[in-house]
């Protein structure tokens, strides 16, 4: 049960390298012929809480395959953003939080990353895959960077408009 930062990296670990990705310290990736899809447990700046980060890159934009830096990914995207109740998720990744017990806090983790995470992952590691999630999805277009929205010439407005 992740009941500190060790025992959540076995939990992600358990889970990650069951679906193919490969684990560089708290990052896991996925790797296609096009892109690199990651998930990353990254600690918030406040208390024990933890959010797991999901970002794509392009092997277009990336020939180094360096996973550090910013240009061709979707940045600032996370698993919370994809649940349809992004509460349980964060105090699931509050470790020092007790609302919950630790069993019940895996099991959210368990879910949001079977349910959610994996899936979306698997979804946009080819471009096509990650064309169609940014026609469908208004909010993720605000998050991709302005050189892979030119590189991608998608058929939908980057900036919809704020009352949709």
């Amino acid at each position: 049960m992740a009941a500190n930062e060790a025992e959540l990296l076995r939990l992600l670990e358990v889970h990650l390298s069951v679906h193919g990705f490969k684990r560089n310290k708290k990052t896991w990736y996925l790797e296609s012929d096009e892109c690199y899809s990651v998930i990353e447990l990254d600690k918030g700046t406040w208390r024990t809480f933890y959010y797991l980060e999901l970002t794509v890159v392009l092997k277009a934009f990336k020939m180094d395959a360096k996973l550090s830096n910013n240009e061709g990914e979707i940045l600032g995207w996370d698993v919370e953003s994809l649940m349809p109740d992004p509460l349980n998720i964060r105090t699931a990744l509050t470790l020092a939080d007790t609302s919950m017990t630790n069993k019940e806090k895996d099991a959210l983790i368990v879910t949001a990353l079977e349910e959610y995470a994996i899936p979306f992952l698997k979804r946009v590691s080819a471009l096509e895959g990650l064309k169609e999630e940014l026609r469908q999805n208004k909010r993720m277009r605000y998050h991709t960077s302005a050189a892979l929205w030119e590189h991608l010439q998608l058929d939908v407005p980057r900036r919809p408009p704020l009352d949709e």
